[in-house]
């Protein structure tokens, strides 16, 4: 896994999107909790990783580890979380999604 971390953050453009969802029995976790699986695509442009990751939260703190170090654009929706990232890293340019746009 690290090393994919590594190779996502390799590349001059990231994409970033989290969607919901609900795991069932899952300990310490009602059925009915919120969890979120976090997407990140990016890497060398000739061979281009995608990552999933598991969390039960939304909050900056995935994203924040996951683009330590990252120099380049990130193209995500207009979740906050997002843009809190970009002003502690600015070497990170955010860039929008035009899926997003309507």
């Amino acid at each position: 896994m690290e090393r994919y971390r590594q190779l996502i953050r390799e590349g001059p453009v990231m994409h970033m999107d989290e969607t919901r969802m609900q795991v069932r029995n899952e300990p310490g976790r009602s059925d009915t909790a919120t969890s979120w699986m976090w997407l990140a695509r990016g890497g060398p442009v000739d061979a281009p990783v995608t990552l999933y990751a598991y969390h039960t939260s939304r909050g900056t703190g995935h994203p924040m580890q996951l683009l330590q170090d990252y120099n380049g654009y990130l193209k995500t929706d207009g979740y906050e979380v997002y843009q809190r990232v970009s002003r502690n890293h600015p070497e990170i340019t955010l860039v929008g999604c035009w899926a997003h746009a309507r």
